[in-house]
């Protein structure tokens, strides 16, 4: 094998979740911790400056989301917050607590990832950008084409859920 192709490959390698260019103007990142969500930020800074960003935010897990997207909230034009299929925190619950950091920020709430991609898109002006962020879950959800695979992950937890409680009764035969 050519070792000039195999390091070409590798330079132009991207690792889809990372800032990853969905289409014109659309993007998403899985970061979904505060670290990775402050990072995000200042790329989408760096990266667009004076352009208006939509943000569909999902939240997933055991997460604080006015520490997760404290940072996102300075650089949004508008947020739309949407839910995460599998782990999901409610939409409505997570706009209350993030509300002390958006401002005059306006803040939607639609509870359906894909609705909230086309909604998002509609508001799009000619120079904005709508960016995907909070949780893989939610991301996945908007983004899969496949229905039957967005259900098998959105009920993800049956494929590790073991029950580990009984009742009745036990009869055993002992030689």
């Amino acid at each position: 094998m050519d070792e000039g192709c195999v390091l070409e490959a590798f330079l132009g390698a991207e690792l889809l979740g990372r800032f990853w260019r969905v289409e014109e103007r659309v993007y998403a990142d899985i970061a979904h911790n505060a670290e990775k969500i402050a990072a995000l930020a200042g790329e989408i800074e760096k990266r667009f400056g004076d352009k208006g960003k939509i943000l569909i935010m999902g939240m997933a897990g055991r997460r604080v989301p006015s520490q997760v997207f404290a940072s996102l909230a300075k650089v949004a034009r508008t947020i739309i917050v949407t839910g995460a299929s599998y782990k999901g925190q409610d939409p409505d619950k997570v706009r209350a607590e993030i509300e002390g950091l958006t401002g005059d920020t306006p803040t939607l709430v639609i509870s359906e990832p894909r609705q909230a991609l086309q909604i998002a898109k509609s508001m799009q002006g000619e120079s904005d950008v709508v960016i995907l962020t909070g949780s893989t879950y939610m991301i996945e959800q908007v983004l899969n084409p496949d229905p039957y695979l967005r259900h098998l992950s959105s009920t993800f937890g049956w494929r590790t859920h073991v029950d580990n409680e009984a009742a009745g009764t036990v009869q055993l035969t002992l030689p």
